[in-house]
């Protein structure tokens, strides 16, 4: 029986206790964690955790979710092979006054004061952690050896013996954040250090020293050598983990991509600790709305450009050209225009957020490895919304959609109108507004005609106006606001509510007229409500004055009057084809590449036309046609034979992948065209084989694969390729058995060879001087034994003797 002991302030020092109180528990806590001054979270064992409540004498239990059948992952049967069999410890440790991070197996989890999970996001680790420690926002674990496996780019580049190992022989720091719940560093035993004579496969104990609770508290831990000789020389080691300033740690997270996680490491600092606190979190969330509107998230996006009182030349450049006018960036060009880095790097690519320095030992450096993969059971997926239907130049990344096996869904048709829908909110929002902004200073849109038009500005001058409430800018910064959302709602209600004009052009208003004339021209033709005139005619009549103004009449017909007849499609794809031939033969080069975008993305997207009408003199285009009609094979020789476009080629087959349909060998298919060309002279197209195979192994049939392979590929070359397909139970069963029937036949082939072997014992050998190796006495006329391998004479009494006596000579 175990008890916990509460002394109040009254305890007096006689021998009486007035103020002692004890409480009973099952049993003894082998780890205390302090919640606050009222709770304290109490360890009893791997699997039983409690919650106590020092003020009301109640312990709650932790109830922790069901671990997945294969917590373990991959390495769920090593545990008496690689160290893992040894005896499970509790871990705890406080995350704050609300939370403690409590361990069980290889699984982290967030619990309250009520003793339930405080939020669903659990730390992985690849194996059960032997201690951990937590700095803020930082959980420290160290990982025991054989647990970690060795980073592919570490493995190939050591040597072979190195190579051969999967698993870091020596413990590992991992450290994770506790805002995203997933690893942002890992260093292997042992540490760089300029003075010591510690081998590099050298192995330890590590021990993590308990950190103070201040936001900017270093964590010590103690190296100590498992071999006593190393450790009498070398001695234990003191090392300290320091983290890089907040503003690295947030420019980081920025230049990953990570904005939310950005966000939130935010709020948690105390405006002393970041003195641009305010600043730099409105660069954030208007970034981070950015990222929402990739991913289709427009009002969650829209409500924060609101917030922020953004430049709304910015909020139009995030729309087509279309829409947008000469505003328009592409979406590579997001990013920087709201202020942030040039190239971010993707958020899957997670790099290190803290940094270790020896406080004994100058000069060390930390030795960073990547991330291992997660274990099984937590990979987190986010959806994406596709803003294709708007933005042709969209980038599609269908790689998890083919691999679970479900049809690439089709464009929602509204997506592009639902877009829209939310500029509009945020164009009417910003309209009255401004408006009455310009009436403080007596500035009406009526006097329109004596300001410079938007077309007289750069663009330039218009992304560089202020983010600032509308009462602080001066009234030509507020005219061009004006002209910006006057113009860009005039435009959006043209090509998608054209009913909604009215209302807008019943009063004076900022818009630009040259920005949408060649829409109204357009127009004119076809928007009369009294006459319905003779579709065909009218495209006819309309080509033969300008053929643009015929494409814009059919895109019309099909995007608002629903028009399905294919007789329209065709006339539409042919008019894109002809009019990018003609820019090409001037050489307007942008021309062409925006008409040649449409007919792309027309013939991907619609269904109405008839492919084997069209004839599609750019190699492009034609591979689309040739999709839709099925012939695969002769798409993908367009692209890699003509175009030489292999990234074209890889994103078409993830388009038309099907596990277990026609498509299934889809892949395979472009591997061939590049291992065994049908067309004479070939480039070499080596190199894109192996990019293919090491990208999509996943996809490939191993046996075919390696068959199509030259002899002369190393299997160093194809190792990632290799490593997956050997461990198929199928492919490794085969393998086993292979090698298994090689291995019998090398066995027997020997023993063949032994047992003919002949010794020929003449009436000299018998007689003469020759004696047995074993008793040292003539031969004679007695009965021999012959001894393999090198064919030793004894006499048959002396077999066994003389054969251990080989045997032994044999093991020394």
């Amino acid at each position: 029986m175990y008890y916990v002991t509460d002394i109040h302030d009254d305890y007096n020092r006689t021998n009486d206790l007035p103020g002692l109180k004890e409480a009973v528990l099952p049993h003894s806590p082998r780890i205390i964690a302090f919640l606050d001054h009222d709770n304290a979270c109490f360890a009893y064992s791997p699997t039983d955790y409690a919650v106590f409540s020092i003020n009301k004498h109640t312990s709650v239990e932790v109830t922790l979710p069901a671990l997945p059948t294969a917590s373990m992952g991959a390495f769920s049967g090593l545990g008496n092979y690689i160290g893992l069999g040894a005896k499970a410890k509790p871990n705890l440790v406080r995350l704050s006054d609300k939370e403690v991070l409590v361990v069980r197996d290889n699984h982290g989890f967030r619990v309250a004061a009520d003793g339930k999970e405080a939020s669903p996001d659990a730390i992985d680790w690849v194996g059960p952690p032997d201690e951990i420690a937590y700095v803020s926002p930082y959980v420290f674990s160290i990982l025991p050896p054989g647990v970690v496996p060795i980073p592919e780019e570490e493995g190939s580049s050591s040597s072979a013996s190195a190579t051969q190992q999967s698993m870091i022989p020596a413990p590992v720091i991992q450290i994770v954040s506790s805002i995203s719940s997933l690893p942002v560093q890992m260093l292997a035993y042992p540490f760089p250090q300029p003075s010591s004579n510690i081998p590099a496969n050298a192995n330890c104990t590590i021990r993590l020293l308990t950190a103070s609770p201040s936001a900017k508290s270093p964590l010590f831990l103690i190296s100590t050598p498992v071999d006593r000789a190393l450790a009498a020389t070398e001695g234990s080691s003191i090392w300290r983990f320091k983290m890089k300033s907040w503003n690295e740690q947030i420019d980081e997270l920025v230049r990953k991509g990570s904005y939310s996680d950005a966000l939130a490491l935010l709020d948690s600092l105390d405006p002393s600790l970041l003195p641009d606190k305010d600043d730099r979190r409105t660069r954030v969330r208007a970034l981070n709305a950015v990222a929402q509107f990739r991913t289709g998230k427009y009002d969650d996006a829209i409500n924060t450009f609101l917030e922020l009182d953004l430049n709304p030349a910015k909020v139009v450049a995030l729309y087509p050209e279309r829409v947008a006018g000469r505003l328009s960036v592409p979406q590579d060009d997001w990013i920087p225009l709201f202020g942030g880095p040039a190239n971010p790097t993707p958020k899957a690519e997670d790099t290190t957020s803290t940094q270790s320095g020896d406080g004994s030992k100058e000069g060390s450096k930390e030795r960073l490895i990547e991330r291992s993969p997660s274990p099984t059971g937590s990979v987190r997926m986010r959806s994406k919304t596709a803003f294709g239907s708007l933005l042709p130049s969209a980038i599609k990344d269908d790689d998890v959609v083919s691999l679970s096996g479900r049809k690439r869904p089709k464009q929602p048709i509204d997506d592009s109108t639902r877009a829209v829908e939310v500029l509009w909110r945020y164009l009417t929002d910003r309209r009255p507004k401004v408006a009455g902004a310009l009436a403080t200073v007596n500035i009406t849109s009526t006097q329109s005609h004596q300001w410079p038009t938007l077309s007289e500005t750069s663009t330039e001058e218009l992304f560089s106006l202020p983010n600032v409430p509308l009462s602080s800018l001066t009234p030509q910064q507020l005219i061009r606001f004006a002209q910006i959302v006057d113009t860009a709602l005039f435009k959006s209600y043209l090509l998608y509510r054209p009913a909604l004009l009215g209302p807008l052009c019943r009063v004076a208003n900022w818009c630009e007229v040259s920005e949408v004339e060649e829409e109204l021209r357009a127009r004119e033709v076809f928007k009369s409500d009294d006459v319905e005139l003779p579709r065909g005619q009218v495209v006819d009549y309309l080509e033969k004055i300008d053929p643009h103004i015929s494409a814009r009449y059919i895109e019309y017909l099909i995007e608002e009057k629903h028009e399905e007849e294919g007789i329209f499609h065709d006339r539409l794809a042919e008019m894109y084809l002809n009019i990018a031939t003609g820019a090409k033969k001037r050489g307007d080069d942008k021309k062409r590449e925006e008409v040649y975008a449409k007919l792309l993305e027309f013939i991907d997207n619609t269904h109405y036309y008839h492919p084997a009408l069209i004839i599609a003199e750019l190699y492009e285009a034609r591979a689309i046609l040739l999709g839709r009609m099925g012939r695969h094979e002769h798409a993908l020789e367009l692209y890699a034979y003509k175009l030489g476009n292999f990234k074209k080629a890889e994103e078409y087959c993830k388009r038309v992948y099907q596990p277990g349909a026609a498509t299934s060998t889809i892949f395979l298919t472009l591997l061939k065209l590049y291992l065994r060309p049908t067309i004479k002279n070939p480039p070499n197209l080596l190199q894109p084989a192996l990019d293919l195979i090491s990208r999509q192994s996943q996809r490939l049939d191993p046996v075919e694969t390696l068959q199509l392979l030259p002899p002369l590929v190393s299997a160093e070359d194809v190792r990632a390729f290799l490593v997956p397909a050997m461990r198929s139970p199928v492919f490794d069963s085969h393998v086993v058995r292979e090698i298994t029937k090689a291995r019998s036949e090398q066995v027997a082939r020997k023993l063949m060879v032994l047992e003919s072997r002949r010794v020929k014992v003449t009436d000299s050998r018998m007689y003469s001087v020759f004696l047995c190796p074993q008793c040292h006495k003539r031969l004679g006329s007695s009965v021999i034994a012959v001894h393999a391998p090198r064919g030793e004479v004894t006499h048959y009494q002396c077999r066994e003797a003389f054969s251990k006596k080989l045997n032994m000579s044999r093991r020394s």
